[in-house]
């Protein structure tokens, strides 16, 4: 591969939010830029890294071996209209051959409908998944994101893009159960945009 190296000084949060838009996926290490030597992952840097930058972005760990990825959990949220994350799972069951279950997360209004549009954009693309029973966006919902990915196996969590959900008593904001997962899973996370 071809690659460059580009050294810049000043505010290394802006600037890999600038990098976003010029890119189609961020690499982004939990502990990016830390306030602090201590500051739990993912920092507050990282955090606004993927909040702002609108991009798919791949959270990985520093711990040095990199494994391929063998088993995909797609976090699919059923309440969009569109969903990048169903696309880049159907990318990497397709391409890289992974296998892929798939855990809806839905308002239980339309979810049946939309489980099965995102079935056929799969099968269109020759992807048999394992489905699982859709979820409800409760203040669990990280702890059952979690729970799956380990019944699953799964080497990578493929989870929605930051910054829409509803706050309330019962469904927090996705940005705060993005952060949790990132927070308890020792693996890769796809953050779709």
């Amino acid at each position: 591969l071809a690659g460059g190296l580009d050294l810049e000084t000043g505010d290394a949060t802006q600037h890999a939010i600038d990098l976003a838009y010029l890119n189609d996926l961020i690499v982004l290490d939990r502990r990016f830029n830390p306030a602090t030597p201590d500051e739990p992952a993912p920092t507050a840097a990282a955090q606004r890294v993927i909040t702002e930058s609108h991009r798919p972005l791949l959270v990985v760990e520093e711990s040095g071996e990199a494994a391929l990825m063998a088993r995909v959990l797609l976090v699919h949220d059923t309440r969009r209209a569109f969903d990048e994350g169903l696309f880049l799972a159907a990318y990497l069951a397709e391409q890289w051959r992974v296998s892929l279950a798939v855990l809806p997360i839905g308002n239980a209004r339309n979810t049946d409908a939309v489980v099965q549009r995102a079935g056929d954009y799969l099968a269109m693309h020759e992807v048999e998944p394992q489905y699982l029973p859709p979820v409800r966006p409760a203040r669990s919902l990280a702890d059952t994101i979690i729970a799956t990915a380990g019944e699953v196996e799964a080497d990578l969590i493929i989870l929605p893009a930051p910054g829409r959900g509803r706050n309330g008593a019962n469904q927090p904001n996705l940005n705060d159960t993005i952060f949790a997962v990132l927070r308890r899973w020792p693996r890769a996370a796809l953050i779709a945009s």
